[in-house]
């Protein structure tokens, strides 16, 4: 029920903005569209301070970065191979004669932007940290994604998505996403000589990094709970990469990085980077992702 609950603001945000840009003069809904791209800069610069305030209380910081980092890379780059070989092997050629790529130069660019907005959240919060200064000003990193979702509604009205390109083949792709992302972690446990178990654990946020880090942290321990909420949060940035370098020529196996952060985070990137007949796929797979992250995690961690 408290899954249900979370993702009720989240559709709460894209209805309102839907409803709003059907009754604001097109002139105004035009401005809010292009201001879309402008607002994920301030969004990830909100997830970076989050970041940099969670950093600050992490003991074996080395350790658990490195770990993160490896499953993190690891478990993405298994599922856009796995989703790639899966949907996209005999659709890119056909795809290819129908899209177009951002552009190396553009793609270099929004990346830059992306991470420098997260580095410079992480220094502000460092720096306020040092300097003893209240850190509980800064606004939650869902009032932000709440106002981004409420654009990203105003843009849909004016550019309806198609929720029939949920074709019947899309329909199991949660599931292919769900078992190659558990192929990974386990692969990647295998080689560190670790517990596969907590390669599965690793594996099983999909992104969702304040849900994993907490659930983790209460079964297994803080050490074990950083490594959960810094292996998701980097997936969610790895995928912000991929989308903007391969979103265009591969969505789908693109769409499939971002797990369950698709429906939400990394959706106006998903839209900027594949467009808008994606919208509805990237609903639809971060939704079910997101109902099940709870159960699955909830499950694996059981065997502890």
């Amino acid at each position: 029920m408290d899954i249900l609950f979370s993702l009720l603001p989240i559709c709460l945000a894209v209805f309102l903005g839907m409803l709003a840009g059907k009754f604001l003069p097109s002139a105004i809904s035009l401005k809010i569209s292009k201001m879309i791209g402008p607002f994920v800069w301030v969004l990830l610069f909100a997830i970076g301070y989050k970041f940099g305030l969670v950093i600050e209380n992490l003991k074996n910081i080395a350790q658990i970065l490195k770990l993160a980092t490896i499953f993190s890379i690891g478990i993405s780059l298994v599922v856009g191979i796995c989703i790639y070989l899966i949907y996209e092997r005999k659709t890119t050629q056909q795809r290819q004669h129908h899209e177009t790529d951002l552009g190396i130069t553009h793609v270099l660019k929004e990346c830059a932007f992306a991470f420098l907005s997260i580095i410079i959240g992480c220094a502000v919060a460092q720096g306020l940290i040092s300097l003893g200064w209240d850190t509980s000003l800064m606004p939650s990193t869902d009032v932000f994604l709440y106002i981004l979702l409420f654009m990203i509604g105003v843009d849909i009205i004016n550019a309806p998505i198609n929720f029939k390109a949920i074709s019947p083949r899309l329909i199991f792709m949660p599931i292919a996403i769900i078992i190659s992302s558990a192929v990974g972690g386990v692969a990647l446990a295998a080689l560190l000589d670790m517990d596969l178990r907590y390669g599965l654990i690793f594996s099983a946020g999909f992104g969702w990094f304040s849900l994993s880090g907490v659930m983790v942290t209460s079964h297994l321990g803080e050490y074990y709970g950083a490594i959960a909420l810094l292996t998701d949060l980097f997936r969610e940035l790895f995928s912000i990469v991929i989308l903007f370098f391969w979103g265009a020529r591969y969505p789908d196996s693109s769409i499939a990085t971002a797990g369950a952060t698709a429906m939400d985070t990394t959706l106006p990137i998903i839209k900027k980077a594949s467009g808008n007949q994606y919208i509805a796929q990237a609903l639809y797979i971060g939704v079910v992702l997101s109902l099940v992250v709870p159960f699955w995690l909830g499950f694996l961690l059981s065997f502890f």
